[in-house]
């Protein structure tokens, strides 16, 4: 049977079959040549792209070697959070209480950008280590899927939900994912990353992107860009502070997907016997004073949160308000100084010292 011939910028009576075998074979060549191009980038920044792309995923690293199982049988907690507890924090300041009063050791997993989807993918990773207490912060700032201007969050980690249990995934499936623009496929295929191949491949393949993008030659021929004056610094500096604040209005229901991953991340360790506490994060109320919010305007959201938290068991320790000098935060975004890690560490003691003794006699009794 002969090929059917039509009209193309070929020529009158070229067949379409060949038309379709040459598409074919430029397409199959230009990927050739992409393929090619980015092998020979890879052999020849292979050492920076495998420094750059373990920075990038220097958190994997890092989270798998404090929640590593060590066979204590000492109790232990464990926190999660996000950067208010990485320096000057409370976990930090209690951690001897914790070992002199139990004998107990203390984790910390923590980062800028943590929120509850991230909570969710290390819950499970986090009960393999055998803790006696799961504690973890609900701050008003992490609890946002977008921005005041509608952009979306920064998304921190979605790479960890390769270490979501295979166990878990059904339950996995009927959360909020697509909040972050996560598909139900690529949770699947994120799930290859704990393959350890898999994961190099990944690191240096996201690390050259990164050195290409940061040695662009077009940097060589764009001029740098002119310096703002004073007076646009200034603006810059009054638009940056209203944002923080408004970072903290968070419309809060228990079906926001920020707050069905808390219930969700708390069902996964109750489901294992482990109680969970959730610590409402202290804001600086006067920095939001300044921007129009009055107190009351914050109760309803962390009444929501409460009440989420305890319907599914765990313990609600609400700190929002409980740092009223403003010189015990050292900014605007919730971070301490040593003196307000201090200050919390002393108000959280004997909460938590009734709620670890409980959950050391549960441990025990199992």
């Amino acid at each position: 049977m002969e090929a059917v011939a039509q009209d193309t910028p070929d020529g009158p009576h070229v067949p379409l079959a060949r038309r379709h075998g040459r598409v074919v074979r430029i397409v199959a060549v230009g990927g050739a040549v992409v393929v090619a191009a980015w092998a020979i980038a890879l052999y020849a920044l292979k050492p920076a792209a495998g420094l750059e792309g373990d920075r990038l995923f220097h958190h994997r690293q890092v989270f798998r070697q404090i929640l590593a199982p060590r066979g204590s049988k000492l109790p232990q907690v464990i926190w999660l959070g996000d950067s208010t507890i990485v320096h000057d924090s409370y976990p930090d300041a209690l951690v001897p209480w914790f070992r002199q009063r139990f004998g107990a050791q203390s984790r910390a997993v923590a980062a800028a950008g943590m929120s509850t989807f991230n909570y969710y993918s290390l819950m499970g990773t986090a009960l393999d280590a055998e803790p006696t207490m799961i504690v973890f912060l609900a701050n008003l700032r992490m609890l946002r899927v977008a921005k005041p201007n509608t952009i979306p969050v920064t998304q921190f980690g979605d790479d960890l939900v390769s270490m979501i249990p295979a166990r878990e995934l059904p339950h996995a499936f009927t959360l909020p994912w697509m909040a972050r623009s996560m598909s139900l496929a690529r949770l699947l295929l994120l799930r290859v990353l704990e393959n350890p191949l898999v994961e190099r491949a990944m690191i240096l393949t996201e690390g050259l992107g990164g050195v290409l993008q940061s040695n662009s030659p077009w940097k060589l021929v764009a001029s740098a860009p002119p310096m703002p004056s004073e007076m646009e610094r200034f603006g810059i500096f009054l638009a940056g502070n209203r944002i923080q604040a408004e970072l903290y209005d968070v419309p809060l229901t228990p079906r926001q997907p920020c707050v069905q991953m808390m219930a969700a991340t708390i069902r996964m360790a109750t489901r294992r016997g482990v109680p969970v506490v959730v610590i409402a994060s202290p804001i600086p109320m006067e920095f939001l004073k300044g921007h129009g919010y009055e107190a009351d305007y914050f109760l309803p959201m962390f009444a929501t949160l409460r009440t989420v938290a305890e319907r599914e068991g765990a313990v609600f320790l609400d700190y929002h308000d409980a740092i009223v000098d403003p010189a015990m935060f050292s900014d605007n975004v919730g971070h301490y100084t040593p003196a307000g890690a201090e200050f919390l560490a002393e108000k959280m003691k004997a909460p938590l010292e009734s709620t670890f003794l409980a959950a050391i006699a549960r441990q025990r009794s199992h």
